[in-house]
């Protein structure tokens, strides 16, 4: 089993107990604040945290770098934190476009949407506790898995636009609810860009939180007539005034948001890990993996005298590969290469799987919304 289909099959696990979960608290009568903090906590801590933790240890038994694979890397460039948190404003503002455009089409379309009460922010505990499990507690398990681990399944994908596209629109798929569909592609497009060029899901979850503690203080500012709903009202009030003014803003800060991907990616190239070309044939199990990870650095004794200048060594990716030693010269005749990993599409039947399963979930959320 290669790496890409176990961490497709730690993306599976963790989407069908979302699936799970929704199906579950769908006959489950409590208060709307605390039947979203219990979904919230079950469904981050255990199916988008713990799950995908004992699962990663139980298929890669001796593998301690659950977080390293994950792409939890703190070390990117300083500048990164600073874009990350505007690109979090423009994304909140942008959003607002794409979600009232959203609404309409939804509406057109026939869908119905829920008139639940939401939110009730009765004391400052709740504010709290909102931000705890709709902001803190998303940014980091959400963005670990739909981020991270599918960022690890897709590794050995060629090219970055492709892992762009799959790992943002999936984004969208995974929520598996027709009225966040499009909203959340926005932002999962954004925040893959940002995890693909970087080689770390940290400035992710920065945009992640920001986007989603301003729609909890927004909520808040509005339900208690403070300054800060006051201050949202007026910017709504000029920002929604027309459909077109709301266009062109979107599209001036969308521009916006493209430049600064630009600058973030530029700027983060040189902590991005550079993974080597797949000059390797996969591990067969653990077991062969330990064994040469033991041998890592040395020549290999079935190595021949000609290719004593080289060592065999694992690299990021679980591949065995034969690298020039660094204290000898290369030989001047040219080594034949190890057999090329044949990469198949079986490698991802994990992911597609994922993929299938919250598309018709979706589907039937909206079929959901049309009937009732």
């Amino acid at each position: 089993m290669t790496r890409s289909v176990k961490f497709g099959l730690i993306f599976f696990c963790s989407t069908a107990g979302l699936l799970f979960m929704r199906i579950l608290f769908s006959f489950i009568a409590l208060s709307d604040n605390l039947l979203n903090w219990m979904f919230s906590l079950l469904m981050q801590g255990v199916f988008l945290g713990l799950v995908p933790y004992l699962l990663y240890r139980a298929l890669f038994r001796g593998e301690k770098s659950f977080l390293a694979d994950c792409r939890v890397r703190p070390k990117v460039h300083p500048l990164s934190y600073l874009i990350a948190f505007v690109l979090g404003l423009l994304c909140f503002v942008i959003n607002m476009a794409v979600s009232t455009l959203w609404y309409i089409l939804m509406q057109t379309a026939g869908y119905t949407y829920s008139s639940s009460v939401g939110t009730i922010f009765s004391s400052p505990e709740v504010l709290i506790f909102e931000i705890l499990f709709t902001a803190v507690m998303p940014a980091l398990f959400e963005e670990l898995v739909d981020r991270g681990v599918l960022l690890a399944a897709l590794d050995d994908l060629p090219g970055d636009k492709i892992k762009i596209l799959i790992i943002g629109i999936g984004f969208g798929l995974v929520h598996q609810n027709a009225p966040q569909l499009v909203p959340t592609m926005v932002g999962g497009l954004i925040m893959a860009y940002m995890a693909v060029k970087s080689d770390s899901i940290v400035p992710g979850m920065i945009v992640h939180f920001l986007n989603n503690f301003l729609v909890i203080l927004v909520d808040f500012g509005d339900q208690k007539g403070n300054i800060i709903g006051k201050i949202y009202y007026a910017f709504w009030e000029f920002y929604a005034q027309n459909l077109l003014v709301m266009l062109a803003i979107a599209a001036v800060l969308t521009a916006a948001t493209v430049g600064l991907l630009k600058v973030f990616a530029k700027i983060n190239l040189p902590y991005r890990k550079q993974r080597p070309a797949a000059l390797s044939i996969p591990s067969a199990d653990a077991e062969f993996e330990r064994i040469y990870r033991m041998s890592a650095g040395r020549p290999m004794p079935h190595d021949t005298p000609e290719a004593a200048p080289y060592v065999t060594t694992i690299g990021y990716d679980g591949f065995v590969r034969r690298v020039p030693r660094p204290d000898m010269a290369a030989p001047q005749t040219q080594q034949p290469p190890l057999p090329q990993a044949k990469r198949g599409s079986g490698d991802y039947v994990f992911v597609v799987l994922a993929f299938a399963m919250t598309a018709v979930t979706t589907v039937i959320t909206y079929f959901w919304g049309v009937l009732r």
